[in-house]
C-alpha cells in the first residue's frame, strides 16, 4: 500500500466535500421561496403557545443563514479558486515526496554508489552542489550543508554503502510542477520518458476516454499544464482573472487522483528495475 498516495487521495476527498458544501450553499442562497416561507411561518406562529418557540428560533437561524448565503454567494468562485490553488500545490508536494521515497528505495536496493543508475549518480553530485551553494534558496538551513557534504563524501567512498543519500537535493525544482518539470525530475534518476509511460497506463486512458497511449499522454500533459497556469493566475491575480467553477475544480481533482496513482504504479516498477542489487 502506498501511504503517500493514500494521504494525497484523502486530502483530495476533503476538498471534494468542501466543494459539495459550496454547491449546497449556492443552491440555498438562490432558494427565494425560503424567504417567503419564513415570513409565513412567523405570521402563522404568532400568538401560539410556547411550544412554537423552538420552531421560531430554528426558522430565525435558518433565515439568517439564508441571508448570509445570499449576501456572500458572489464570493464563492474565489473560494473555489483557492481550492484549485491548494490542490495544485498539494500535487507538487505529493510528487516531490513520492519521488524522494523512490530515491530512497533505490539507495536501499543498491549495494554501492556505482550500483545506482548512472544518471542518478551524476545527479546526486550536481544537485547536492547546487543546494550547497544556495541552501536557503531551496528551503534548507545553513546547517544542512555539512550534512549533505558528508553524505555525498560517504557515498563516493568505495567501502561505503548508500543507505543514506541526499534525496532532498534530487527533488529540488525552481518551477511549478508543469509537465516538463515533472519529466526532468524523474530523468534525474534515469527514469526516462515518464509521460510516455503515463500515457500507457490504463487508468489514464480511461480517464480521457481514449485507447491511444500517445493521445492520453498529450491530454494528460495539457491538463496538468492548464492547472498549473490556473494556479499561477490565482497566486498572482489580476482584475481580469476568471475564477474556476466548482465543477472545474472537481475535474482537476479527478485528474490528479488518476495521475498520482499512475506515478505511484510507475514508481513501483522503477524501484524494482532501475537499480541493480549486487
Amino acid at each position: 500500500m502506498d501511504l503517500i498516495l493514500s494521504e494525497f487521495q484523502r486530502d483530495l476527498s476533503v476538498i471534494t466535500r468542501q466543494l459539495d458544501l459550496m454547491d449546497e450553499i449556492r443552491k440555498f442562497s438562490s432558494a427565494s421561496e425560503l424567504q417567503e416561507g419564513y415570513r409565513s411561518s412567523i405570521s402563522t406562529n404568532e400568538g401560539k403557545s410556547s411550544s412554537s418557540t423552538l420552531l421560531r428560533k430554528y426558522l430565525s437561524e435558518a433565515h439568517s443563514l439564508h441571508m448570509s448565503a445570499r449576501n456572500s454567494h458572489t464570493g464563492l468562485p474565489i473560494a473555489s479558486g483557492t481550492m484549485a490553488l491548494y490542490i495544485a500545490g498539494r500535487f507538487e508536494e505529493y510528487t516531490r515526496t513520492s519521488f524522494e521515497d523512490l530515491c530512497q528505495k533505490l539507495a536501499q536496493r543498491a549495494s554501492s554508489f556505482k550500483a545506482l543508475p548512472k544518471k542518478m549518480q551524476e545527479s546526486l553530485t550536481v544537485y547536492t552542489a547546487m543546494v550547497m551553494q544556495a541552501p536557503r534558496k531551496f528551503q534548507h538551513g545553513e546547517g544542512a550543508v555539512a550534512g549533505f557534504a558528508a553524505n555525498l563524501a560517504a557515498n563516493l567512498s568505495v567501502e561505503s554503502s548508500v543507505d543514506q543519500i541526499n534525496y532532498q537535493c534530487l527533488s529540488i525544482t525552481e518551477a511549478n510542477m508543469k509537465p516538463d518539470t515533472l519529466a526532468d525530475l524523474y530523468d534525474r534518476i534515469g527514469a526516462k520518458e515518464i509521460w510516455k509511460k503515463i500515457g500507457q497506463q490504463a487508468a489514464v486512458q480511461a480517464h480521457f476516454a481514449t485507447s491511444d497511449p500517445s493521445n492520453a499522454e498529450t491530454l494528460a500533459k495539457q491538463k496538468l499544464m492548464t492547472l498549473m497556469e490556473l494556479r499561477n493566475s490565482i497566486a498572482h491575480p489580476s482584475t481580469s482573472i476568471t475564477w474556476p467553477a466548482t465543477e472545474t475544480v472537481r475535474e482537476y481533482i479527478g485528474f490528479l487522483d488518476v495521475l498520482a496513482s499512475a506515478l505511484s504504479s510507475l514508481s513501483s516498477v522503477f524501484a524494482a528495475t532501475l537499480c541493480r542489487a549486487e
